[in-house]
């Protein structure tokens, strides 16, 4: 079918206003995050209503997700085609309202991924490159059937600088031990439509167990944006 061989990206309106939440004092968020003993936080009602509905039609329609994972998870990312205006617009709002949080650091990458619950799992334990991680949830809260879980487990003791790339993303074995060696403690942050996890990228993060109603409109989606490079700061 002609379909199944077209490219096709949903191409959102233009939000005139704020795409991150006008009504939210974002000053007050950026002092509780240098202020907190952990550095990892959630924020609720994330995005402006328009600009959650329009980002929600992007992911649910755009032919962008290209990449499986053995998880049976699929990605996109933004030098692959998940972009739009919103999400560059998302990137700059954070970098002018949470100016001393974003605004030192580059936009480093920005991606979806998008689960299937009844087909595999979420991502393993890893921690990122970058410096600072923003991830938001876009799925309405009707669709997932754990209102306590499927969100995000953050671990609040960072990677050594001296582990290599696969030491942090694909040694399992080896994170658990430090983490158990450390008495990481784990904050584990229920999914929820339009809440956001800010948190020090240095930290390992996985996903919840997930539990989701078989929809296609109900898989659980979530955005990550991620500024700074704390690998080019290692190697300096």
């Amino acid at each position: 079918m002609p379909f199944f061989k077209s490219d096709f990206t949903y191409k959102p309106k233009t939000i005139l206003g704020s795409c991150i939440n006008p009504n939210k004092n974002w000053q007050d968020v950026e002092d509780e995050y240098f202020n907190s003993s952990n550095q990892i936080m959630y924020i609720d009602d994330f995005l402006s209503d328009e600009a959650l509905i329009e980002l929600r039609e992007f992911c649910l329609i755009s032919k962008v997700w290209n990449k499986e994972y053995p998880n049976k998870y699929l990605g996109a990312f933004g030098e692959q085609g998940f972009i739009s205006p919103i999400h560059l617009q998302i990137a700059t709002e954070l970098q002018q309202k949470l100016p001393k949080l974003f605004g030192p650091h580059k936009l480093e990458g920005f991606w979806g991924i998008k689960y299937d619950s009844t087909l595999g799992e979420g991502i393993n334990i890893h921690r990122d490159f970058a410096k600072h991680n923003l991830n938001f949830w876009i799925t309405p809260d009707e669709y997932n059937n754990n209102k306590n879980g499927g969100g995000l487990k953050v671990y609040d003791a960072p990677a050594p600088d001296h582990w290599t790339f696969k030491d942090f993303t694909e040694r399992t074995d080896k994170i658990y031990e430090f983490l158990k060696e450390n008495d990481a403690n784990c904050v584990n942050v229920p999914h929820k439509c339009n809440r956001a996890v800010l948190f020090n990228s240095a930290y390992f993060h996985e996903t919840d167990e997930i539990d989701f109603k078989d929809e296609y409109e109900g898989r659980r989606i979530n955005n990550t944006y991620l500024f700074g490079n704390r690998l080019v700061e290692q190697i300096k």
